[in-house]
């Protein structure tokens, strides 16, 4: 069960961006966190716009169970957004998804084409995660002029959540709204209680999700290929998705561990010369 405590404060500081703010919105991706927090901002459901991104090539099930929660527990019908380049065509364009490539070497604000030697294309996970799943959001919370996002980042998400602490002012000069992560110290366990102390419905894939918590980072589409591990687990719970896949996404892992060799031992080379 999570502490009472954690709760309390948690609702205290989402009551506190009703005080401050007229026209505030929730990012929902239909994942863990989303869910815990929209059960939370029960008592403002007549307050606050729903914003959902609908990926195409994402978890099966998602929205359906979101949708299913919001009538539940009263909210008004979310907003949805979708991606402008479809899973496969942001692939055609920008190549597939990897960790070896920094963020910054395919542009953090602008999404553009990521450098290529006409070989084989590599594009980073945060660039991916930018142009389809963030972008969308954006663009429909500035459309409406809201003046506060609320969203489910905890700290231990990833760095960038964690130096954005629980509130984050600095983009309200450029997009206009100040962001609000109100389960910025929650834990991991502090979510799965929750969601089992109120009997939140999980989407499926949460059946076994659990099992690898933590073990890399999770993407948000079903064919991500950012961490390699990713594909050990669609080959046992999602075999006809790897089945279908695998034989082109192997190439790509193939082609990917001769260039990371060949400059790991220049790379050693170098460091034993030194």
């Amino acid at each position: 069960m999570v502490d009472a405590a954690v709760v309390a404060q948690t609702q205290e500081a989402i009551a506190k961006v009703f005080e401050r703010h007229a026209t505030p919105v929730l990012w929902l991706s239909g994942g863990k966190e989303s869910l815990t927090l929209l059960h939370l901002l029960r008592p403002w459901r007549e307050h606050i716009t729903l914003l959902h991104n609908r990926l195409d090539g994402g978890w099966p099930g998602v929205t359906e169970n979101l949708m299913v929660l919001v009538e539940t527990w009263g909210f008004a019908s979310p907003i949805l957004t979708h991606p402008k380049l479809t899973f496969d065509d942001y692939v055609a364009q920008y190549g597939y998804q990897t960790e070896v490539v920094p963020t910054d070497a395919d542009t953090v604000v602008v999404p553009a084409s990521p450098w290529h030697d006409n070989s084989l294309r590599m594009s980073s996970f945060w660039h991916c995660t930018l142009l389809r799943g963030i972008y969308p959001l954006l663009e429909a919370t500035m459309a409406l002029g809201a003046d506060a996002v609320l969203t489910g980042s905890r700290a231990s998400d990833a760095p960038l959540f964690a130096m954005m602490g629980a509130e984050a002012p600095q983009g309200k000069d450029i997009v206009g709204y100040v962001r609000y992560n109100p389960l910025y110290a929650w834990t991991t366990d502090d979510v799965y209680d929750y969601s089992n102390d109120h009997h939140i419905h999980l989407p499926p894939h949460y059946q076994w999700k659990r099992q690898v918590e933590g073990q890399y980072v999770w993407p948000d589409c079903l064919r991500c290929t950012a961490q390699p591990e990713h594909w050990r687990l669609l080959r046992e719970q999602y075999p006809d998705v790897y089945e279908k896949h695998w034989p082109e996404v192997k190439k790509v892992y193939e082609a990917l561990a001769v260039k990371q060799w060949d400059y790991t031992k220049r790379l050693m080379r170098v460091v034993m010369e030194g």
